[in-house]
C-alpha cells in the first residue's frame, strides 16, 4: 500500500495506481488490417521504463516505454496475407490480438457524401445490403469528436468491422466501393479508416498551426478554446429552440385538436383546400410560410393486411422537420430537411377501405415542401401506391424564421484534433477526400485550403508521396442558362482542380452522378470505383495481379477524366489542349459539344460553338473577338455539359485564361 497525506487524512491507496496500464491505441485492435509492403508502427502506452515486447510471425521485438508512457515499435515491411496473431506484453501484463489482416489501407476522409453509409443508399443497391459477405473489406470508423486545445492521441471507442452481413451496412458507401474493386482487383484485405462527419467544413480538418494563415478562422478557434464561451453557445442555442418549438406546440392547431387523427373523410377536413405533392407551399398559395402545416392524403386498401408484415412510407425528402402517422398512429420523424423519407410500419395498422396518411410538417426557414422529383409511395410487398397528387392540408400555426443554429463541432481546428491526428501513426497506403459542399459560400479561398490540408496529411503520415485522391461536386441544384450566371458550386469545382498541380494527386470527376434536387445522390457505386481508376494507376501500376506490370500511370490516362491542360488562341477560335493521350468524344446520344463558353477583354461570356479535334477542342462564338477565356460546365448543375474521354469519363468543368 502506498501512504498519501490528503487535508490530514492519512490515505491508503493501491499500488497499482501508480503502475501504468499496458494499453493500445484503438486503431490497433482485433480485426485490423495492417498496410503490406511498408514499415509498420505498433504503438501505445505502459509504465515509465518498463519493457515492451511484441511478437508477430514468429519474431519477438521490444523497446521500452518513456517517461510519458509511451511506446512504439518499428515492424519491417510486410507480405500480404492473414489471418496473424499479435502479443504485446510489458511485465505481467499480455494483450493478445487475433485475426490480423496485412494488405491494403486507406484512409476515408470528408463530410456527409463520404460520411453516409450503405443502409442510407440501400434503395440502389438491395441486393448488396441483403447478401453482402466480404470479410476481407474491413472498417474502423472513428467516433465522431472534436478538440480545440490539444490534439488527441486516441479514440475514445471504434473498432475494426468486417464487412459481413450485419456490419456492411456501417460501411462508408464511397470507400466500399473503392474497397470493393480494390480487393476484386488484388485479392488482399482491404482496410478503411473512415474520418468523416457530415457538414464539416475544411476548415475544421486544419490544424492550428496552417489556421494562422486565416485570421478569421483562427479567431474562431481561439474563441472555442474557451469552455465557458462554448458552454454559453449551446445553452443560448438551447434556450432559442426550445422557446421556438414551445411557441410553436402551444399554437398548433393541429395539437391542440387532435387533427393527427382525423381521417380525411371526417366533416373537419373535408372542407380543408388541397395542394399538389411533390411541390413547395410557396408556390401553391400560401406563400413564404414558417410554422407547422397538416397534410392528409386518402387511401384505399382493397385486400387485407398480413400482420407479419412490414409496409413502408416512402415520403421523398421535405422541408424542414416532419411528424408522420397512419390512420392516426405516429410512424416515425426526421428532424431536418435533407434525410430521405423512408418510415416501415406494421401492416396491420392499415385497414380495408379508407385509410389516411398524415404528415405535420415544420418549416423553420420559410419555404416549406415536398421536394419535386422524388417518390412518394404506400409500398406492401410488391404493390407501390402513388402519393403523387392532390393532399388536403391546413395551417396549424404561423412562426417567425427559426433561430440559427452555432455547429460547435464544425469550428476551424476542433476535428483535426480530434478525429484525423489520432490515426497518423497508423501506416497507410493512401487517403480519399470527398468534402466541399460545406465551403461553397466562400469557395474562393478552398483551393488554398485543400492543399493546406494535402500538406497536412502528408506531414502527419510522414510521407511527402502520399496519394492523394479528391472526389470533385457532382452537379446539384437547378439549371442556369445564363453563361455569365454566379455559381459557388463551379467555383469550388475549379479550386478543387487546381490541386492536380501536386504530384501524386488525382481528381474523380462525378460531374453526371449528382441530383439536382439532392444533395446526397445516391449514385455512389460509381463514385468508388473512379477513384479506384486514379488509385490503380498511381498505386498498383506494377502489381501483376492488377496485369499492370510494367504500365505506368502515363499509359493509361482513360482511368482520369480529361482535364483542360491549356488554351491557345488561333485568331478567334480557341483551342483546349487535354494532354496528348487522351482520346475525347462526346457523350453518347449527344452530336456536339455544350457548355462552352468564352469571353474577350470584358469579361463577359456568351456560350459558344465546339469541337473535338484530335486531343484537343476547339471553341469559337462569333460574339467573341479575341477571346481572352473560355469555360466549360460552367454552373451549379451543367446537365449539357458533355465532354467525355473514351472510357466515359466525363471531363472537368473549367475555367482558363487564353494564350497565344
Amino acid at each position: 500500500m502506498i501512504k498519501k497525506i490528503v487535508g490530514g487524512l492519512l490515505l491508503l491507496l493501491p499500488c497499482f495506481v501508480l503502475k501504468a496500464q499496458l494499453k493500445l491505441p484503438r486503431l490497433i485492435s482485433n480485426g485490423m488490417v495492417l498496410q503490406s509492403e511498408m514499415p509498420l508502427t505498433i504503438w501505445g502506452w505502459a509504465d515509465n521504463g518498463s519493457t515492451v515486447k511484441v511478437a508477430f510471425k514468429g519474431h519477438n521485438y521490444k523497446t521500452r516505454a518513456t517517461d510519458t508512457n509511451h511506446w512504439e515499435i518499428k515492424l519491417p515491411a510486410q507480405k500480404p496475407g492473414g489471418p496473424y496473431d499479435m502479443q504485446i506484453i510489458s511485465g505481467s501484463q499480455k494483450i493478445d490480438l487475433k485475426d490480423i489482416r496485412i494488405g491494403e489501407v486507406w484512409v476515408c476522409s470528408g463530410q456527409s457524401n463520404m460520411e453516409h453509409d450503405l443502409t442510407s443508399v440501400v434503395e440502389q443497391y438491395p441486393k448488396l445490403l441483403a447478401e453482402g459477405n466480404y470479410p476481407d473489406i474491413r472498417q474502423f470508423k472513428v467516433p465522431n469528436y472534436y478538440n480545440f486545445k490539444k490534439t488527441e492521441v486516441d479514440y475514445a471507442s471504434g473498432s475494426w468491422k468486417a464487412a459481413t452481413h450485419d456490419n456492411i451496412g456501417a460501411f462508408t458507401a464511397v470507400g466500399f466501393f473503392f474497397a470493393q474493386k480494390l480487393h476484386e482487383k488484388t485479392g488482399e484485405a482491404v482496410g478503411l479508416i473512415n474520418i468523416s462527419l457530415g457538414g464539416s467544413p475544411i476548415e475544421a480538418w486544419l490544424p492550428e498551426s496552417i489556421l494562422k494563415k486565416y485570421p478569421k478562422e483562427y479567431n474562431e478557434l481561439q474563441k472555442f478554446k474557451n469552455d465557458s464561451t462554448v458552454a454559453a453557445v449551446e445553452k443560448n442555442d438551447q434556450q432559442k429552440w426550445a422557446t421556438w418549438n414551445h411557441l410553436l406546440n402551444s399554437n398548433d392547431q393541429g395539437l391542440l385538436f387532435g387533427w393527427r387523427s382525423l381521417p380525411v373523410s371526417s366533416p373537419a377536413v373535408v372542407n380543408w383546400p388541397s395542394m399538389s405533392v411533390p411541390g413547395y407551399w410557396a408556390d401553391q398559395g400560401l406563400g413564404l410560410l414558417n410554422g407547422v402545416v397538416w397534410l392528409k392524403k386518402s387511401v384505399t386498401i382493397d385486400r387485407a393486411a398480413n400482420t407479419q408484415n412490414t409496409a413502408r412510407l416512402v415520403l421523398g425528402r421535405m422541408v424542414d422537420a416532419d411528424s408522420v402517422f397512419v390512420n392516426g398512429q405516429f410512424i416515425g420523424s426526421t428532424g431536418y430537411q435533407y434525410p430521405r423519407r423512408r418510415y416501415d410500419f406494421p401492416e396491420n395498422l392499415l385497414r380495408l377501405g379508407e385509410n389516411t396518411i398524415t404528415v405535420r410538417l415544420v418549416s423553420q426557414t420559410a419555404k416549406g415542401g415536398f421536394v419535386s422529383d422524388k417518390v412518394y409511395a404506400l409500398v406492401r410487398g410488391r404493390d407501390t401506391v402513388s402519393l403523387a397528387g392532390r393532399w388536403k392540408y391546413q395551417v396549424g400555426a404561423f412562426m417567425p424564421t427559426a433561430p440559427g443554429q452555432t455547429f460547435i463541432r464544425w469550428m476551424p481546428g476542433g476535428l483535426y484534433n480530434g478525429m484525423l491526428a489520432p490515426a497518423f501513426s497508423y501506416s497507410t497506403k493512401g487517403f480519399i477526400w470527398y468534402q466541399g459542399e460545406s465551403n461553397i459560400d466562400n469557395a474562393n479561398t478552398y483551393g488554398t485550403k485543400l492543399k493546406d490540408l494535402l500538406g497536412t496529411v502528408r506531414k502527419g503520415w510522414k510521407n511527402e508521396a502520399l496519394p492523394f485522391l479528391v472526389v470533385q461536386l457532382p452537379n446539384f441544384m437547378k439549371q442556369s442558362w445564363n453563361p455569365n450566371a454566379n455559381s459557388g458550386w463551379a467555383i469550388l469545382r475549379e479550386q478543387q482542380r487546381k490541386i492536380l498541380s501536386i504530384p501524386n494527386t488525382a481528381m474523380a470527376v462525378t460531374l453526371e452522378l449528382g441530383e439536382w434536387n439532392d444533395i446526397h445522390p445516391l449514385n455512389k457505386k460509381p463514385v468508388g470505383e473512379r477513384l479506384f481508376l486514379l488509385a490503380e494507376d498511381m498505386c498498383y501500376q506494377g502489381n501483376r495481379s492488377l496485369g499492370l506490370s510494367g504500365r505506368g500511370p502515363k499509359l493509361i490516362p482513360f482511368h482520369h477524366s480529361p482535364v483542360a491542360q491549356r488554351a491557345i488562341a488561333n485568331g478567334d477560335t480557341v483551342y483546349i489542349d487535354f494532354g496528348p493521350r487522351q482520346i475525347l468524344q462526346v457523350r453518347k446520344g449527344d452530336h456536339r459539344l455544350k457548355h462552352f463558353a468564352i469571353a474577350g477583354a470584358d469579361g463577359k461570356y456568351s456560350w459558344a460553338q465546339a469541337g473535338i479535334k484530335g486531343a484537343q477542342v476547339w471553341v469559337y462564338s462569333a460574339d467573341v473577338k479575341a477571346p481572352k477565356k473560355v469555360r466549360y460546365g460552367w454552373s451549379d448543375n451543367p446537365i449539357r455539359a458533355n465532354l467525355e474521354n473514351e472510357n466515359g469519363l466525363p471531363a472537368s468543368p473549367f475555367e482558363i485564361e487564353v494564350t497565344k
